[in-house]
């Protein structure tokens, strides 16, 4: 089991555990609306930044939001991904089940968060896609390949865990 530093937290408690479903906000401007304010607290999870911070956002009101263009040195995930959506076919089926299968056993302490990337991008090299006569996507083709990314990702895993003896 890989053992990872503990996360700072607010002077409010320690963080709470990551939402099933609907919940409602403990913030007092939210009056208990459900999904009121929860943008904010999921992307900061598990960090909490007090409600003046982070106002609730009035969904009846239009806004204008900015994005700006990915740090692809800080976000190393988004090649990866962008060359999934080039290659087209399965290699986004695989990309995202290589990516579930990474963050699963990061969160789950069996890998390192580094760790996500290469198996990603190993799946992805990996992958030989099965293309139809016909040229056509087709379900059955998309869930082969996603199930082969999973078992693909998971032995690669595995083997970072746990090489083999003298290799």
């Amino acid at each position: 089991m890989i053992t990872r530093p503990a996360l700072p937290h607010t002077s409010d408690g320690p963080p709470a555990p990551p939402s099933r479903g609907r919940t409602r906000s403990a913030s007092p401007k939210t009056h208990g609306r459900a999904g009121a304010g929860q943008d904010s607290t999921a992307l900061a999870w598990p960090h909490r930044p007090p409600p003046a911070v982070t106002a609730p956002v009035d969904w009846t009101r239009a806004h204008a939001w900015t994005f700006e263009p990915v740090d692809a040195t800080r976000f190393p995930e988004i090649e990866p991904a962008r060359e999934a959506g080039r290659l087209g076919g399965t290699a986004p089926a695989v990309f995202s089940a290589a990516n579930e299968e990474a963050v699963t056993a990061f969160l789950t302490g069996t890998a390192l968060f580094t760790a996500i990337t290469r198996a990603i991008e190993r799946a992805l090299t990996d992958h030989a896609p099965d293309h139809d006569p016909s040229g056509e996507l087709t379900l059955h083709a998309v869930r082969e390949a996603d199930a082969w990314a999973r078992r693909r990702t998971r032995h690669h895993l595995h083997r970072l865990v746990s090489p083999a003896k003298g290799a």
